[in-house]
């Protein structure tokens, strides 16, 4: 059948094109065939982002997509994925697959100039040669280090060959066999990608001193073009609870989290921050949220995992924003926050009643899990009440619990729908379990905005899938918000206990340290939230 002429076709551009922004990938590539004017309008869609994962034929495709000059220039949005597919089980001793492709094909990411998002994902198991699960991670500090250092050499336009084999002399990867080829005659060294938004999934919690000396690092964290950064940082894999405790690297991480990774460099122009932790943190392990600037254009916050015990950490919040044009934070996600209302540690603690990780490690070297109880007053009605007084600008709050834990039922519930809906794109067919789940469970701290649900879903209910697909939002139960936490050194498993009740059929049990507070609570959050919809409505404050 003769393909039709440009003149045969029905319908005007606007409409071609808005046809052409709905279709999945692989539509789109045949679209192409069809006629020279389809060609032009799909063109765009079509290679508008890529997936450079590890395995298959993705890396030669992203290295002839970079060398074409008239294809990537449409490129906006790249994904990074370490996955190195199926065949192979993370979290075994299985040989690991070293992806030379992959490694090789990523300076080529320099050739993408028009990008203006990045996502670099990477395994969630995570450590060093040093800890007893030396030889069961695969993505180590310097595999990641050599990534990172590559990507941002890249994005900053400091990559040259010679500065690569430098990169790939310090990460010394053994498994690794590297292919260095000359510039490409058409690129232009030293171009800045202005990129605008950066993701990180499963960051390593580890000061790495060859990314911290890295220039390329730096600047990138002062692109004044980069206005979104989200992180979702992994835990480092142990045997047990208490020997991960034990890991020095990420109590470091975390005090200097906003000296390293969140300087004012990069905070003065940021517009969208997440920051979320596989574990609780914010408390033990510590980060001083009042240490970053006030962030005066920022306009969506999101944390996950974040233990409050200090009123200047939630006074922080209520002042960041205040050169954002609406006088303040405009949105606010709270995913699986809770306020610490005691706690059984090592002590002496410092004055304002945090833990000293020194003292708590060298107690645990000595098998000494004797702590004394220390009680702590601040509670949520307390902040709501001040959020409702000083943020002005709050259109959007939402504090929850999101399904990236996937342990109970309904959560796993959730997980299976979304995995649901990703299969059923024919690109995404072919994806494995531990991809699935990534996209699934590792994304909450992107993702954290999507439509939020008022019940628990169940593994059986004859519900689409389709409209969980950027995953199923948290949970507006009264169960999951307003949380108060405790901690209690020498617990098996795990020394936190968030204090809830969360059943399918059930109605919600209200948690708090004291009987009167839950009522307190209950009335301090339904008077913010009244007071953020008069103001959408535009009746202002009450």
């Amino acid at each position: 059948m003769e393909a039709p002429k440009e003149s045969d076709l029905p319908l005007p551009p606007e409409i071609v094109t808005l046809i052409c922004s709905s279709l999945s990938k692989p539509d789109l590539l045949r679209l192409r065939l069809t006629c020279h004017k389809l060609n032009d309008v799909a063109t765009p869609f079509a290679f508008g982002a890529f997936y450079l994962r590890a395995y298959g034929d993705s890396p030669k495709n992203f290295t002839a997509i970079a060398k074409s000059v008239h294809l990537r220039g449409y490129v906006r949005e790249i994904t990074v994925d370490t996955n190195v597919g199926p065949g192979f089980e993370y979290e075994s001793y299985n040989t690991y697959p070293f992806p030379h492709g992959f490694f090789n094909a990523l300076p080529y990411l320099r050739c993408f100039t028009k990008a203006t998002r990045l996502h670099l994902r990477f395994n969630e198991y995570s450590g060093s040669e040093e800890t007893e699960f030396g030889d069961d991670v695969v993505e180590k500090w310097p595999f990641r280090y050599r990534i990172l250092d590559t990507v941002f050499h890249c994005v900053t336009g400091l990559w040259t060959n010679s500065r690569q084999v430098e990169i790939d002399s310090t990460a010394s990867l053994e498994a690794f066999e590297p292919e260095y080829s000359d510039n490409e005659s058409d690129f232009v060294p030293g171009y800045v990608i202005q990129l605008e938004e950066l993701t990180i999934s499963n960051l390593g919690e580890y000061n790495d001193p060859d990314l911290a000396s890295s220039i390329a690092w730096h600047k990138l964290l002062s692109l004044p073009s980069l206005k979104d950064l989200k992180l979702l940082i992994t835990m480092e894999k142990a045997w047990t609870r208490d020997n991960y405790m034990l890991y020095t690297e990420k109590y470091e991480f975390f005090q200097t989290l906003p000296s390293n990774w969140l300087s004012p460099s990069l905070t003065d122009n940021l517009r969208d921050l997440s920051l979320y932790y596989a574990d609780y943190w914010g408390w033990f392990p510590r980060m001083n949220l009042y240490d970053l600037s006030s962030l005066p254009q920022l306009k969506v916050l999101a944390l996950g995992n974040f233990v409050f015990s200090d009123e200047r950490q939630t006074d922080w919040i209520a002042t960041v924003g205040h050169n954002n044009g609406s006088g303040g934070l405009e949105e606010l996600y709270l995913d699986d926050c809770s306020i610490l209302f005691e706690a059984t540690q090592v002590v002496p603690l410092t004055g304002d009643k945090y833990p000293v990780s020194e003292t708590f490690i060298r107690a645990m070297e000595r098998d000494n899990f004797d702590g004394d109880i220390t009680f702590y007053s601040m509670r949520w009605h307390h902040v709501l009440s001040t959020w409702r007084e000083k943020m002005k600008g709050l259109k959007t709050f939402i504090m929850s619990h999101s399904d990236w834990e996937a342990i109970h039922e309904w959560q796993y519930a959730c997980r299976k729908r979304t995995c649901t809906a990703i299969m059923r794109q024919e690109e995404c067919s072919h994806l494995t379990e531990d991809e699935l789940n990534q996209r699934a469970c590792h994304n909450t701290h992107r993702l954290f905005n999507a439509p939020a649900k008022d019940r628990i879903l169940q593994l059986y209910e004859p519900e689409s899938a389709d409209k969980y697909i950027d995953g199923a939002g948290m949970l507006l139960r009264r169960a999951t918000q307003m949380q108060y936490i405790r901690y209690e050194l020498g617990l098996e498993g795990t020394p936190w206990e968030v204090c809830r009740t969360l059943r399918h059929g059930e109605p919600d049990e209200a948690f708090a340290p004291e009987d009167e507070t839950i009522e307190k609570d209950d009335a301090a959050y339904e008077l913010l939230m009244a007071t953020i919809q008069n103001r959408n409505s535009g009746k202002g404050m009450v």
